[in-house]
């Protein structure tokens, strides 16, 4: 049922290739495996600019022009060309012993908009209409949104296949973060991997909810029934999912450590664990940890909590409801700013360094939802809590562009 097509990508050429995928103030070290300071001008990051969510708003307009002129000038300098035959592109990424492998081509807008590329999360108004400005100016889909679906053995057959091949782009953003992409042409490749995709009932974002929105909302301000947007499918058995943390700021009002775990104690039995041993990805389910500089503690429920709800059910959920909007008050996880954020992908060094902060009371650790949790949730039409899902490694902007 949902559309998934091969097309004629733009991708980044020759020597120009490992200048691109870098930053722009980054530089291979001549010989080395050594990132080193220094003007980079082919850095895609050139283009990306005018969509950084920290940019000032009075001068999107302008940034996004210059963001067109530049991919102008990669055009003419043959720092980009445009494939003359359409294609899947098979990618690859690996981030140290992480590995994800995915196919990118078009998805119709119009399975988009009637549901059968299934959405979990809600998008935020201004960033659309960032997001929006840049597409408006460029044309361009420059990271494809992340779509994920229930594995199928051909489909994995033909990947394997093509990894047997040497890739048509092998080149680093790291030393330790590799990139490679396969073109598919052969043509009953092709009509077999359509086939397979066209068989399903659906396909789910995973990640890149607003640059989903973005392609609709372009196509309704464009009048057009119509269209596509650049997407890459990861089988549900290939994702690595982490948490977010919750990091509770010190703010009046708010319990002390010590308050806090009183309060909880009635509800969970609270253990003392090491956070080098005990971290994220060992939780059960309904477990917590709740960590401080000084310690950290396991906890678990007395009573486990059971609403057979898919979405009520979930992790994330609880936590919210039983601890940070029962306990703490924090009732608006999007906009209460003594609540923030963050993956835990993160170093554990880093990890230790943000609990020393002085800014930090307390941070809560979930365990991440599983792939068929967010399916569920994304069948019945409802939205998981803010910040539920990280998706690793990422995938990198500027290896494969759409230009509409």
């Amino acid at each position: 049922m949902p559309e998934f097509r091969p097309f004629k990508g733009f991708l980044p050429q020759g020597a120009f290739v490992k200048g691109t995928v870098l930053g722009p103030d980054e530089q291979w070290k001549p010989h080395t495996n050594q990132l080193v300071k220094g003007d980079n001008p082919w850095s895609f990051h050139h283009v990306l600019r005018a969509a950084d969510p920290s940019g000032d708003p009075a001068g999107l307009g302008q940034a996004c022009i210059e963001a067109r002129n530049v991919f102008e000038a990669f055009i003419a300098q043959e720092v980009y060309a445009q494939d003359e035959e359409a294609a899947y592109y098979l990618y690859q990424t690996s981030h140290k012993n992480l590995v994800q492998t995915g196919l990118i081509g078009l998805s119709a807008i119009r399975d988009y908009d009637e549901n059968r590329i299934k959405k979990h999360e809600h998008v935020r108004d201004d960033r659309v209409q960032q997001l929006h400005a840049f597409l408006a100016e460029t044309g361009l889909f420059t990271t494809p949104v992340f779509l994920t679906y229930a594995p199928d053995k051909q489909v994995s057959d033909v990947i394997f296949a093509i990894k047997q091949q040497t890739p048509d782009i092998d080149v680093k953003s790291t030393p330790v973060t590799t990139h490679q992409i396969w073109r598919i042409t052969h043509p009953g490749q092709v009509l077999l991997l359509q086939e397979r995709f066209a068989a399903m009932d659906a396909f789910y974002i995973a990640d890149g909810h607003h640059r989903a929105a973005v392609a609709s909302y372009n196509a309704l301000q464009n009048g057009q029934t119509q269209g596509y947007f650049l997407t890459i499918l990861i089988p549900s058995n290939d994702l690595t999912i982490y948490p977010f943390y919750r990091r509770v700021h010190r703010s009046e009002g708010l319990p002390d450590f010590e308050s806090l775990c009183e309060t909880l104690s009635s509800s969970y039995l609270l253990h003392e664990v090491l956070l080098d041993q005990m971290y994220y990805q060992y939780l059960p389910q309904q477990h917590f940890l709740l960590c401080t500089k000084e310690k950290t503690l396991l906890l678990q429920p007395k009573t486990p909590i059971h609403h057979n709800d898919p979405l009520k059910d979930l992790d994330v959920s609880l936590l919210q409801d039983q601890i940070i909007s029962k306990v703490l008050g924090i009732t608006n996880p999007k906009a209460d700013k003594r609540l923030s954020f963050g993956p835990m992908s993160i170093k554990l060094e880093a990890f230790k360094a943000l609990l020393g902060e002085s800014d930090t009371l307390y941070i809560f650790v979930p365990r991440p939802p599983m792939a068929e949790s967010i399916f569920e949730v994304a069948d019945r039409g409802e939205v998981m809590p803010p910040k539920s899902t990280s998706f690793e490694p990422k995938i990198k902007s500027g290896l494969v562009l759409y230009r509409r």
